[in-house]
């Protein structure tokens, strides 16, 4: 598995539903469902950081763009 700090956010959901449709297997051994359930989570957190990243920078833009505006008027 690739090292999720050199992921897009759209790999690491990729790889997330990939280790979900694994977990969901039968032939699943109890050592592989812990050791992918860890990179699951190490998976999903990382995204939710890019996510949360990106709502922030977003939110900056509004903010910058809505004081832009209101300077102007």
């Amino acid at each position: 598995m690739q090292d999720v700090e050199n992921q897009s956010f759209e790999e690491l959901i990729e790889n997330a539903k990939n280790i979900i449709a694994r977990l969901g297997q039968s032939d699943v051994n109890l050592k592989e469902g812990v050791e992918l359930y860890k990179n699951g989570m190490a998976t999903l957190q990382k995204a939710q950081e890019m996510l949360e990243s990106a709502k922030l920078e977003f939110e900056e833009i509004q903010k910058q763009s809505y004081d832009e505006n209101t300077t102007r008027a």
